[in-house]
């Protein structure tokens, strides 16, 4: 397995099928379980470092130019092509090690001072010490300090899941993720994390959301409320939620009220973990609740209910006349 997988899984680049590989390989041993932690470890905590195009090299060069002039005494002199090329090779190569070895001084986090929890395939529940309860959704983790309720509660999260935070803390309980922030007291809600946006849904309490780089882009929710960050454009679009199965993935039950049905198969393949394939087009909608029903009992009913014929496949659901 190669660091473009595992930086493609970081972004949320990875198909589902990539995942599935990545987890095998994640679960083959504990070495590859801990260079992905490390890995990921390390993405989590980038967003708090001082980013590299923030450095004035100018500014720094400018403080070093008179100290080399007084140190060495500089003198033209003619060096053959090959001897030139060869000497700006050996400071390329010299300027590559010296970067390298200051980013791995700056990101060094001991990887025995942290917990990580990772889903892979199947739902995952995780007790935190101070008590709150998260349920992680497939290929999804969670990482957290060995100190944590000591001196901060806060964790470094991927993926989807939901939290149940004990109240009556201390100290606030934080969510770090790509690029943004959640930071709550005692309440329970869900977070769905991928390439392109953060999702929050509170189901009771209450919950800050804000851009890591700048507190003041934030949003407060309460139950019943839903934020989106946008990370290209950074705006955080809120309001009430009226998703009825954000927590379908959680719970195993769905509820449909007038619904179109392309969207209702298109839920149930999605929580299935197949594919939707329309042979025809699909009009209509329907009204019903399905609560932890075997597949082919769901479909059946949708048949009976639209008139459709539809074949449950290994990886395929399939719409035909």
């Amino acid at each position: 397995m190669n660091l473009e997988w595992l930086v493609r899984f970081l972004t949320g680049d990875l198909e589902e099928k990539e995942k599935k590989e990545l987890a095998e390989w994640i679960k083959e041993n504990e070495s590859n379980k801990k260079k992905f932690e490390n890995i990921r470890y390390l993405w989590e905590k980038s967003p708090g470092l001082k980013a590299y195009n923030e450095i004035d090299v100018e500014e720094g060069w400018e403080s070093v130019r008179p100290h080399l002039k007084s140190r060495f005494k500089l003198r033209a002199q003619k060096l053959p092509l090959s001897a030139f090329l060869l000497r700006v090779a050996v400071l390329l190569v010299f300027a590559c090690v010296m970067v390298f070895g200051l980013y791995k001084i700056i990101h060094f986090i001991p990887k025995d001072d942290t917990i990580s929890v990772v889903s892979s395939d199947i739902i995952k529940d995780v007790s935190l010490p101070d008590g709150t309860w998260i349920t992680l959704n497939k290929y999804s983790q969670i990482t957290y300090d060995k100190r944590f309720n000591k001196n901060n509660r806060e964790v470094f999260f991927s993926g989807e899941a939901y939290f149940d935070v004990i109240r009556g803390q201390r100290l606030p309980f934080i969510i770090r993720t790509g690029n943004s922030t959640i930071q709550v007291v005692g309440t329970s809600f869900n977070i769905k994390d991928d390439s392109s946006s953060l999702t929050v849904t509170v189901i009771s309490g209450k919950v800050w959301l804000y851009e890591t780089a700048n507190r003041e882009n934030r949003v407060r929710l309460a139950k019943n409320e839903t934020a989106s960050f946008d990370y290209a454009t950074k705006k955080i679009i809120y309001g009430e939620n009226s998703d009825l199965n954000f927590l379908s993935w959680k719970t195993g039950s769905f509820e449909f009220v007038k619904t179109p049905t392309v969207d209702v198969l298109n839920t149930i393949a999605s929580y299935y973990n197949k594919k939707l394939i329309l042979n025809i087009p699909v009009h209509d909608s329907i009204t019903g609740v399905f609560d932890n029903q075997p597949l082919d009992e769901i479909l059946k009913e949708i048949e009976l209910t639209s008139s459709l014929k539809i074949d449950n496949q290994e990886d395929y659901i399939i719409v035909r006349k």
